[in-house]
């Protein structure tokens, strides 16, 4: 078989490539890589975003219900003296 009727496979090692982060300084133009830098930091912000709103959700759900409890004790006191 001829050289140049041969084809060419390349293979990816998955494990390396997602190891080794200095392989798109290669592939990549500059553009590109700035474009998946923002993508990365936009998705890591609406994640913290987002556990900071449900957990501050959970806390004053929280807080409510203990406030509610302690009603609940203080009237039941009251309405035993």
């Amino acid at each position: 078989m001829d050289e140049k009727q041969r084809k060419h496979r390349i293979f990816k090692e998955k494990g390396k490539i997602e190891q080794v982060t200095h392989w798109d300084l290669d592939y990549l133009s500059r553009e590109e890589i700035n474009d998946l830098y923002v993508q990365k930091r936009e998705k890591k912000y609406r994640e913290s975003q987002s556990e900071h709103r449900s957990s501050g959700k959970k806390l004053a759900l929280m807080l409510i219900g203990m406030g509610l409890a302690l009603l609940a004790g203080a009237l039941f006191l009251a309405s035993r003296l």
